[in-house]
């Protein structure tokens, strides 16, 4: 099974969710609305590749 990553652009950033991971609400050049999460230490970024890999089984 072979995909491509999407690439998206940020143009805005809009209010952050107060939970763990402190995730932003963005707006894409694509005009939809992504949660973004950002990588603050060693355990963040292994969180997030595990949630990409589980959405993309």
């Amino acid at each position: 099974m072979s995909f491509t990553i999407p690439h998206k652009t940020v143009i805005s950033f809009g209010s952050a969710y107060n939970t763990g991971h402190k995730p932003y609400l963005i707006l894409a050049d694509d005009y939809e609305n992504y949660v973004l999460k950002t990588q603050n230490n060693r355990e963040d970024k292994d969180a997030i590749v595990k949630e990409f890999l589980c959405t993309n089984l």
